[in-house]
């Protein structure tokens, strides 16, 4: 073998293995890049610790969730655009986003925002229920019906009873 062909089979082995280099790291960027989305698509964490800070986001008729998505990190509600469109499409309310005006908050997670916006829950009721936790203790009976009315009428009372049934039975649980 003369220099010329130990030269080059010398360079060939360089570049292969230059080329096996450069392989191995784009496949390991691409896996931890596509372990990292996948992780914030799922661990569904918020942009900010609570109480957080409200935001007043308008979406108007005909945006895409993608486009939506944009809105929300541009507006600082939440890290990553592309994650919220990919919890949109897996969430229960794909396609039930509706336009208007909203006050979200920077401690809601996804899940939360994706309620609010497809019409699921609204701030005004997060309120009601925090009130309703410093209001006084209700009777069994009002509890039953506001179960009711929260599950869309099924019945949730099985393992309840009212201050009627307890009045029809002793101590002992046998009836008088």
């Amino acid at each position: 073998m003369d220099a010329k062909q130990i030269a080059g089979a010398l360079l060939g082995t360089i570049i292969k293995i230059c080329i096996g280099i450069a392989v191995i790291y784009l496949v390991y960027e691409v896996g931890i890049g596509s372990y990292n989305f996948g992780y914030r698509v799922f661990a569904d964490l918020p942009m900010d610790v609570s109480p957080g800070i409200d935001k007043q986001v308008t979406i108007v008729a005909g945006k895409t969730p993608m486009e939506i998505g944009q809105i929300l990190e541009d507006k600082g509600v939440v890290q990553d655009g592309r994650v919220f469109w990919v919890q949109e499409l897996l969430s229960e309310s794909h396609g039930k986003l509706k336009p208007g005006a909203y006050t979200l908050n920077t401690s809601m997670n996804g899940a939360e925002i994706i309620a609010v916006l497809s019409g699921q829950t609204s701030e005004t009721e997060e309120g009601e229920e925090e009130a309703d936790t410093k209001a006084p203790a209700k009777s069994s009976g009002a509890v039953v019906g506001e179960l009711q009315d929260n599950a869309g009428g099924v019945d949730h009372t099985s393992e309840m009873t009212t201050d009627e049934d307890q009045q029809g039975e002793s101590p002992e649980g046998e009836a008088q």
